[in-house]
Parts: C-alpha cells; sequence; structure tokens
C-alpha cells in the first residue's frame, strides 16, 4: 500500500495535462528528440525580422563561426564571422559551398522541425534552451533533479529527468 502511494506522488508530479498548452506542444513535439546536431550551436530569429536566422558556432564560449540564413522563396545563406562573405549562397544538399560551412540544410531544417523560435547550446552545463514567446524550456544532456546546480536558474518546473521549463509571466 505505501509503495503505491508513493507511486502515485511521483506520477502526480510528471502529469503534462498540468503543463501549460504551449509548453506541453513543444515538449511533446520534442520530448524523444536527439539534440546532438546542436551541440556548440546558438540559433536564433534575427531581431526586427520574422525570416532571417542567425547561427553561431560557439567554441569555449566564443563564437567560432556566425551565419544568416534568409528564408523566403529559398534558403539563402552567408557566413558574416569570422569573415563576411559579400553574397548570398543557396542552401541545399547540392550547393557546392557546403563543403566549406559548418552550417548545412539538415541543421536548419532540423531547427525549424523544433517549433520554437531559438536554441541555445550552454556548453558549461551541457544543456539546451528552447524559446518560443515568453516560454523557454530547458534540455539537459543527463537526467537530474534540478537544474540549480552552479546555474542561475529560479522557478524553474520539472517536466521530466531531461526537461525543465519556465514561463515569463
Amino acid at each position: 500500500m505505501r509503495t503505491m502511494i508513493i507511486l502515485i506522488i511521483l506520477f502526480q508530479g510528471c502529469n503534462l495535462k498540468d503543463l501549460p498548452s504551449e509548453v506541453k506542444e513543444i515538449y511533446s513535439l520534442n520530448k524523444g528528440r536527439d539534440f546532438s546536431a546542436f551541440e556548440n550551436w546558438n540559433v536564433y530569429l534575427r531581431e526586427g525580422t520574422t525570416n532571417v536566422y542567425v547561427f553561431d558556432y560557439k567554441v569555449i564560449d566564443k563564437i567560432d563561426a556566425r551565419y544568416l540564413i534568409v528564408d523566403k522563396d529559398s534558403l539563402m545563406f552567408k557566413q558574416i564571422f569570422p569573415k563576411q562573405d559579400s553574397l548570398f549562397y543557396t542552401l541545399n544538399p547540392d550547393s557546392s559551398y557546403n563543403g566549406m560551412s559548418l552550417l548545412n540544410v539538415d541543421l536548419y531544417l532540423d531547427f525549424k522541425s523544433l517549433g520554437v523560435d531559438a536554441i541555445f547550446y550552454v556548453q558549461k552545463n551541457k544543456m539546451f534552451l528552447l524559446k518560443k514567446d515568453k516560454i523557454t524550456l530547458v534540455r539537459t544532456m543527463k537526467p537530474s533533479d534540478s537544474i540549480s546546480d552552479g546555474v542561475q536558474f529560479i522557478n524553474y518546473k520539472k517536466i521530466d529527468p531531461y526537461w525543465f521549463y519556465y514561463e515569463d509571466e
């Protein structure tokens, strides 16, 4: 009987129906996803735009390369750091430029399939921050009871051992 009560309490803490609908949607879409393709990447919508994305490749918390992707009639990209391309190139699997770039079309398509506006990799803590509007979800690489160990995360709620969320009021 005592074991059954403990199990009920554990399952109540993981009840998905208590999550805000936007959190539930992002979590459900990504809970089984492999995030290894996003290690060392910060990807976000360029401020003031609706179809221009910034892809920062970071090594030891410093930007090693930065790309812009414009998603209009076709996918176009250019590197803007450390060197600045003067032209935009087509981003597709057949582009000859892809061999000289860290960026590829699969990474962009994987990002778009997340259903978020941004993803940030926190190298020090080996975790991902997924942002959409005023909601932030955290995906850890290892199971954890909390994400506050050495990180300034306050008021995050646990979804499961890998996932946490924060809803900005």
